[in-house]
Parts: structure tokens; sequence; C-alpha cells
């Protein structure tokens, strides 16, 4: 079994990516069944000189200077294939000792399973404020009591970016639709687009090929979240994204559509926030409703566009 660990980094604290190359280092699984690639996407200081990766054999850190997470996803698959598995790993997340030890068994146990992932619990540098209990979910939080899995992309079994596995013939779907499908650059944030979505996007692809997607108690990951990311104006420009990302990604992937894809249920949440709730809750309310009332008109844009092309090709 060949398992390929892909941290995307840009403009890094440095602290905190040593502590998640510390955690990789600590893993049970012995390192000649795994790699470990770093994408730098382009940070303006380049990581590779202050990263100290000669503890594993078979570690490199490559650069890729078109900054946004499908560049740095798409260099390090590359860079990946063959694997048998890939697992991302983010620069602030921190997986349990026996990660990948577990990734490795729910690859052959779950044949079924395409794309997966774990509990994921956050490790904040300050104490929270009380508004975000409700709300950590827009910081890719997620509980996994038991094992829940579907055949279907659905959001009770969808892992989270946070340690996402996915295997070889998924990570060849992605590539391949990086080319045929002009809507792959919508999904994930770069510069000038907010936009989230790219997980899930691999996640569909997963779909694409006849597997499933699921979540695993057994895969522990510590998410660190800075200071920076709970204040207010921050935290709002993740909820917009990730609001925009889901209905967008349905509609295009042309799922059947349930009220979150009408125009009229936007605005509606946007009326309840006012009239129910107060100070940061409306906010957020607020900031998912604009999130997906974007995503319906880029989707009808979309939509018009194509069917254009077709009656004019």
């Amino acid at each position: 079994m060949k398992i390929s660990v892909i941290i995307h980094t840009i403009n890094p604290r440095l602290d905190l990516l040593l502590r998640v190359v510390d955690a990789l280092r600590a893993q049970t699984l012995a390192r000649e069944h795994w790699e470990l690639i770093v994408v730098d996407n382009g940070s303006d200081e380049p990581v590779g000189g202050r990263l100290d990766l000669s503890w594993h054999p078979r570690a490199q850190c490559l650069r890729e200077e078109k900054r946004g997470a499908p560049w740095a996803r798409l260099r390090g698959l590359r860079a990946a294939v063959p694997c048998t598995v890939a697992v991302f790993i983010d620069d602030d997340n921190l997986p349990a000792p026996d990660y990948l030890e577990q990734t490795a068994a729910i690859a052959v146990e779950w044949p079924m399973l395409g794309a997966w992932g774990g509990c994921v619990e956050g490790l904040y540098e300050e104490q929270p404020p009380d508004w975000l209990h409700d709300c950590e979910e827009h910081l890719a939080m997620r509980t996994c009591e038991r094992p829940v899995w579907s055949a279907f992309v659905d959001f009770r079994s969808m892992p989270v970016g946070a340690g996402l596995c996915i295997r070889g013939a998924v990570a060849e779907c992605y590539i391949d639709r990086s080319v045929s499908d002009p809507n792959f650059w919508r999904f994930g944030r770069q510069p000038g687009r907010g936009v989230s979505g790219d997980d899930q996007y691999l996640c569909f692809c997963s779909q694409d090929i006849g597997l499933g997607v699921g979540r695993f108690p057994q895969l522990r990951m510590r998410h660190i979240i800075p200071s920076g990311r709970i204040v207010p104006k921050n935290f709002l420009q993740i909820v917009r994204g990730n609001a925009h990302g889901a209905p967008l990604l349905r509609a295009i992937w042309d799922e059947p559509r349930g009220r979150g894809d009408k125009f009229y249920w936007p605005v509606v949440k946007m009326l309840a926030g006012m009239l129910c709730y107060r100070r940061m809750r409306r906010r957020v309310l607020m900031a998912e409703s604009r999130g997906e009332l974007a995503a319906l008109v880029e989707a009808r844009q979309i939509r018009n566009g194509a069917a254009k092309k077709a009656q004019h090709p």
C-alpha cells in the first residue's frame, strides 16, 4: 500500500507547520508505507528551506506558483499518483498518532468507499466566544460516534477537507476533471474568490466512479484555530464562502434540488435572521443567505450559458 500525505501551505506560521510535521513524524504506520509531499503554494518566503524533512526517506517539498487550493491539490496529486490513498493535511491539522494506520485499515475494510474522513476537534489558541458554538461546522469541526457512510454525497456522511482521504482512482478522476470540466476552477479558495467546495468536489468525483463516502470515529484530528480566524469579519467571510460552494456544486453536478436550491429559501433565511435572532447569530445567517443567493445566481448563469451553447454550437 502506498499512502501519499499531501500538505498544502501558503505563507504559513512556521510554529504551526512544524507542529503538523511533528505529528506526522509520530505516526505509528511504518514510513516505508507512506510518503510526504509538502506543496508550497507560492509563499513569499519559500517553505522548503525552513523545514527539516530528512527524517522521512520519501519526503519532498514542491513549489506551486499559481496560488489557490485547486492548484496546490493538483500539484500534490500529480506527484502522488499512482497511489493507493492520498491524505490531505492542512498546515494547521494535527492528526492522531495512528491516523495513517487507521486510514490504511479503512482502505482495506471498506473497498466500496472512495473518500472518507473522521472526527475533527477544534484546538483554539484563545477561548472562543459563546456565539461560535452554534456554527463551528463552518470551521470544519465534525463529531462522529460510529461509522457512517453512503453511496452518494450526503452531509451526514461527507468528510471535510481536514484529513480527507481519497483512493487513487478518485485522485485520477479529479485530475482528469481539471481538464474536462470548465467549472472545475470555481471551487477552492483562491485569490479574488473565497468560494469553498473543493473537498466536496472530490467527494462527488468518488460518487462519479461508483464509490461512496464516509466518516469514521477512529480517525481523529485536531484543527488548530488561530485567534484571527474567529474575528467576526474573518469568520463571516468563511461562512459566506462555505454557503456559496455547496449549492453551486450541487447545481453543477445536477443533483436533485430541494428547498435549499430555490431562490426563495435564502430570502426566507435572511428574513428569519432579521426577525428572530440578534447580534452574531443574525450576522451568520445573513452571511449564509448571501452566499447561497450568490451560488444560485451563478448556477443559473452557468445553465443559461450551457443552453445557449447547445443551441448555437
